[in-house]
C-alpha cells in the first residue's frame, strides 16, 4: 500500500465553498490529502498554480470567477507546457480557459476525475474479475460511501467488482474458509501485500491503521458469524460479506501430501487446506508425515513473516507432537515457539497465557 499523496486544489476564493466541499471529498474517495490554494482574485490564479506545481498532484478548478476572461498565451504557456506533470483540470462552469487544457486530464465531474487520480495513485491496477455477474443496484451506495452489505450473493459480488473496480484504490477478495481468527487476518494482511509479525490483537490495530486511509473494496467469502467482528475496518472501506455457502469436504492426509510434495507448490492453498485439516477432531494419521507438513507449512508463514498463525501451528504440531512422544520433534517446536514469544516481548502475563504446548516430558520415551 502507497503513502498518502499530496493534491494541492488551487481555486479562485468565489469557488471555496465547492473546492472545501471538493477536497473532502477526495480527502474521503482517495488515498490524498487534498490542500487548498486559493487565489484571493482572478489576476492571483495563474500565481496560485504556478506555485503548486511543486506537489505531486495540482487540480485546477476551472470557473468563470478564476477565468473571467481570455487569458493571454504568453501568460500561462510556461505554466502548463510540461505535458508529464500530473495536473488535473475541473471545470466547474464554462468559461475561456485555454482550449489546449481540454487534451489532458481535463474533466468535467468530479467522479471522473476521482478515477483518473486512483488510475495515477495505483497505475499497476487491473480489473479483478470479468465474469458476466448477477447485477445488484442495490449494492450502489457502496461506491460512494463506506459501508458494510452482509449476504452477498458471489455473483452479485462479482458483477460489482468487475464493474466498479475503478471506483476504489484497491479491491480485495479475502477467502476466509477455515481459518482462526489469525489466518484471516493473516490473509486480509497477505491481500494488501502487508506484513503483519505480532500477536493477533497487534495485528488486527495494525491493519485497521493501514485501512483508514485506503479507499478500498473488501469481499469476504466464507466468513463465520464468530469473526464478523474482523470485517469492521472503519476508515474508508466498502465491504461485502458474502452468503455463507456449504462447509467444504474435509481435507485427508493423502490430499496435503498431494499439494505440499510438489516442486512448486501454492503456498496459499496449502496453508488453506492445512487450516481445514488442523479443525478435525479425529486422529490426524500418520504422524512422520503431518510434521514434515507442518515445518514445511512453517516456513510458508516465516516467508510471509505471519508470526501469529505460525505460533497457533507450532502450538498443534506441539500437541501432536506431546501425543506421540516424539521429543525431539517438541523440543524443536518449543524453541520456535520461544522465538516468536521473545520477537513480541510480551509481558510475563500474556506471555504465560500463550504458552500452550505441553512442556517437554523426558520420561514419556
Amino acid at each position: 500500500m502507497r503513502l498518502m499523496a499530496n493534491a494541492a486544489i488551487c481555486f479562485e476564493s468565489h469557488d471555496a465553498a465547492f473546492a472545501i466541499e471538493f477536497a473532502n471529498y477526495l480527502n474521503f474517495q482517495t488515498s490524498v490529502a487534498a490542500e487548498l490554494a486559493e487565489a484571493p482574485a482572478p489576476k492571483d490564479f495563474l500565481d496560485v498554480i504556478d506555485q503548486c506545481l511543486a506537489s505531486e498532484i495540482v487540480i485546477v478548478i476551472l470557473s468563470p470567477s478564476a477565468i473571467p476572461t481570455l487569458w493571454p498565451r504568453t501568460n500561462w504557456e510556461q505554466i502548463f507546457k510540461d505535458p508529464e506533470s500530473k495536473v488535473a483540470y475541473l471545470e466547474l462552469k464554462p468559461c475561456p480557459f485555454p482550449q489546449i487544457l481540454k487534451r489532458r486530464n481535463f474533466f468535467q465531474s468530479k467522479e471522473a476525475l476521482r478515477r483518473w487520480l486512483t488510475q495515477v495513485l495505483h497505475p499497476n491496477r487491473t480489473q479483478p474479475l470479468q465474469p458476466p455477474g448477477e447485477k445488484a443496484e442495490s449494492l450502489l451506495p457502496l461506491v460512494n460511501e463506506a459501508g458494510t452489505a452482509q449476504q452477498v450473493t458471489r455473483p452479485s459480488a462479482e458483477w460489482f467488482a468487475s464493474n466498479h473496480w475503478r471506483d476504489f484504490e484497491n479491491v480485495y477478495w479475502v477467502e476466509c474458509g477455515s481459518w482462526t481468527r489469525a489466518g484471516i487476518i493473516g490473509e486480509i494482511a497477505h491481500a494488501m501485500n502487508l506484513r503483519l509479525p505480532g500477536t493477533v490483537d497487534q495485528n488486527i490495530s495494525a491493519l485497521h491503521q493501514h485501512t483508514q486511509n485506503e479507499r478500498a473494496l473488501y469481499i469476504f467469502e466464507s466468513l463465520t458469524e464468530e469473526f464478523l467482528d474482523l470485517a469492521e475496518l472503519g476508515g474508508k472501506s466498502s465491504i461485502l460479506i458474502l452468503s455463507n455457502e456449504p462447509a467444504p469436504p474435509d481435507v485427508t492426509l493423502q490430499q496435503l501430501k498431494e499439494i505440499f510434495f510438489v516442486p512448486a507448490p501454492d503456498e496459499s492453498l496449502c496453508l488453506r487446506m492445512l487450516g481445514r485439516f488442523m479443525n478435525l477432531e479425529q486422529d490426524p494419521g500418520d504422524w512422520t508425515t503431518i510434521k514434515s507438513i507442518g515445518f514445511r507449512a512453517r516456513l510458508f508463514f516465516q516467508r510471509e513473516t505471519r508470526q501469529a498463525e505460525a505460533h497457533e501451528l507450532l502450538v498443534w504440531l506441539g500437541n501432536q507432537a506431546h501425543r506421540h512422544k516424539d521429543r525431539i520433534a517438541l523440543e524443536q517446536i518449543q524453541r520456535e515457539e520461544n522465538w516468536i514469544l521473545d520477537s513480541w516481548d510480551l509481558p510475563t502475563v500474556q506471555r504465560t497465557e500463550r504458552v500452550t504446548t505441553p512442556p517437554t516430558q523426558l520420561s514419556l520415551l
